[in-house]
């Protein structure tokens, strides 16, 4: 997979490039509506998957080499995205936590309940912890199963997996700057300020890829 910048596309408050964005190895067009709302889903996308695409395996290859994704596109939201994904990347994931650079999440189904109606509540999540700030969560609902059409038309056994970024590394932190402010507004974390603060993140490590998404943020 690849996020490669397209034309631009402006809303009131984002600058936004068309790109390419999660199908597996298909590369599937995300095109940026002009609205705040779905431009803030298509922010988060865009971040999420730059993020994710950044991961390293066990064997130093992206979880977007080699496994197929699919976007679940009339389910962007702004502060996640949820995908079918192939089964396989779960427990490449959980081996991540053996090597200490993922952690798991106790009782994930308490924290991601799914979507009534269309996707189960959570079995296995794991968050990166190679950063202080901006760590990527991949939560995964392996009661959702649906077999796809691979890039050479081969069925994948697929499962719905749920991506975001907590802002906070350490539980305490991520319940009072995000999840109690949340329930309290009603809002979701903005994207802007997880892009800012995963690029500062990145820039304080030397042995990472910059954090490069197809997207810029205007204030």
């Amino acid at each position: 997979m690849e996020i490669n910048p397209a034309a631009s596309v402006r809303g009131p408050k984002y600058s936004v490039r068309k790109g390419k964005t999660l199908s597996g190895n298909r590369l599937a067009s995300c095109w940026i509506a002009s609205t705040p709302e779905s431009l803030s889903e298509s922010v988060t996308l865009l971040v999420l998957a730059t993020a994710i695409r950044d991961i390293p395996l066990d064997d130093l290859k992206s979880p977007l080499d080699d496994y197929y994704w699919e976007v679940i596109w009339d389910l962007l939201a702004p502060d996640r995205f949820w995908a079918w994904v192939d089964v396989r990347l779960a427990d490449r994931i959980k081996a991540l936590a053996s090597l200490h650079a993922f952690a798991p999440e106790p009782n994930p189904a308490d924290w991601h309940k799914g979507i009534p109606g269309l996707v189960d509540p959570a079995t296995r999540s794991w968050k990166q912890t190679r950063f202080d700030v901006t760590n990527v969560q991949l939560t995964f609902h392996e009661t959702s199963r649906r077999s796809i059409p691979g890039p050479d038309g081969k069925p994948v056994d697929c499962v719905v997996v749920e991506p975001d970024i907590d802002l906070c590394k350490d539980l305490l932190g991520h319940g009072l700057t995000e999840v109690v402010p949340n329930l309290m507004t009603d809002g979701k974390t903005d994207p802007r300020t997880v892009y800012a603060m995963r690029w500062m993140a990145t820039r304080q490590e030397h042995d990472v890829p910059a954090f490069d998404p197809p997207v810029t943020v205007e204030p």
